[in-house]
């Protein structure tokens, strides 16, 4: 999984994701530990991975994407992730080891799709139905962080690209 990392203040005040593309705000970068950016960065590349951005379907966007982070924030904790402190996460172990699709169908429903979202860390996805596959997590963090690191040190250096 390779996500191009852009510079873009605009869209988002932290990190997002489409499935191709990470945009990272750089004041967010900035006043981050690297630790806690590599643990935004598991967050954010957790939706592809799990192919959040195929599987919404017509479920209401925001309460989506508030399962997704239900679940992605679960795994990147039990993994030993740090999330930065300033962020506000969904975190519940009443969802623990759930898909998304299991949480979607337990939260309550907003009106208008009101609220919900999933702290700072939220992406928007456009999505078409689909299920969520079983895969071997401990590859994927590796492989992770093993692109992350190397990204949040030149994120920290000023060597945007």
């Amino acid at each position: 999984m390779r996500l191009k990392p852009e510079p873009n203040n605009e869209i988002t005040k932290t990190l997002h994701t489409d499935g191709n593309t990470v945009w990272y705000n750089e004041d967010f970068v900035d006043k981050h530990e690297v630790s806690e950016i590599v643990g935004a960065l598991a967050h954010t590349s957790l939706h592809p991975a799990l192919l959040h951005h195929t599987r919404m379907g017509s479920r209401d966007m925001k309460k989506w994407n508030k399962a997704c982070d239900y679940v992605v924030n679960d795994i990147v904790s039990k993994a030993g992730f740090h999330l930065p402190n300033d962020c506000e996460f969904l975190l519940d172990p009443a969802y623990a080891g759930k898909t998304a699709d299991e949480v979607y169908t337990l939260l309550p429903d907003t009106p208008d799709g009101a609220g919900g979202g999933g702290g700072d860390l939220d992406g928007v996805f456009v999505a078409v139905a689909g299920t969520q596959p079983d895969i071997d997590r401990q590859p994927l963090f590796e492989e992770l962080t093993h692109d992350a690191l190397p990204l949040c040190v030149a994120l920290r250096a000023g060597e945007r690209a």
